[in-house]
């Protein structure tokens, strides 16, 4: 009797029964068994493609690296620090200008420095020179573009001059901005594309490298001499 009611139960509500009993332990079991299964296999097939990714670039790069003239590397570094140092170089500096002074006539009366102040602009520091000159009217403003084209990263920021009248002579007050820049601490992580040198860097780091600042030699005049050793 059970076992008819049963049947008679089944065949009655079979069309909601089998929903219940078929459909729902399958979705269930496609959601706590295979949707996880499925979602480990896509995250192992992504490692593996970005585990890929990385080898290539790799060997991208150690081909690269192998083919670096480490000479030629050091010589360009050594120009670039020249032009633009790490380190903050008052003297330096103020000796290349001294040295232009010189070719160019003008006598340094007075110098003042600033404090090292940095640019988010151009990512550079700068810090300043004030200088106090006198020297010949006709030749400042070659003096000014011998500071403007030198090969230390420097230009001049501030001009003020007074020339008296019917005197080739000029009292002039300059302020020169010179700059540094800090050397990277890092060299990237493995997906960071190797850097290359341009034509145009080597184009640059080739004239920079030839430009160096011209030291003109007064002759003094002299006497006649005597003999070096007077015992002779």
């Amino acid at each position: 009797m059970n076992k008819e009611i049963f049947l008679n139960t089944y065949s009655k509500y079979q069309f909601f029964l089998f929903p219940f009993f078929v459909v729902i332990p399958t979705i269930l079991i496609g959601y706590f068994v295979l949707y996880p299964q499925l979602t480990r296999l896509l995250s192992s097939q992504n490692q593996i493609a970005s585990v890929n990714k990385k080898t290539v670039l790799l060997n991208e790069k150690i081909l690269k690296l192998k083919g670096v003239d480490e000479e030629q590397i050091k010589q360009d570094l050594a120009v670039t620090l020249q032009v633009l140092p790490q380190d903050v170089d008052f003297a330096n500096s103020l000796g290349i200008i001294q040295n232009l002074a010189n070719q160019y006539q003008f006598l340094m009366i007075n110098f003042q420095t600033s404090k090292l102040t940095d640019s988010k602009s151009l990512k550079l520091s700068s810090y300043t020179l004030s200088l106090d000159l006198l020297g010949p009217k006709s030749l400042l403003k070659r003096f000014v573009d011998s500071i403007n084209s030198n090969f230390r990263l420097m230009k001049v920021a501030r001009l003020e001059i007074n020339t008296p009248p019917a005197r080739d002579e000029a009292t002039a007050l300059i302020t020169v901005e010179v700059f540094s820049s800090q050397i990277p601490t890092s060299i990237g992580t493995a997906e960071t594309p190797l850097p290359e040198i341009t034509k145009d860097d080597e184009e640059l780091l080739d004239k920079l490298a030839s430009t160096r600042p011209i030291v003109i030699e007064e002759v003094i005049p002299q006497g006649p001499r005597g003999k070096t050793n007077p015992f002779e």
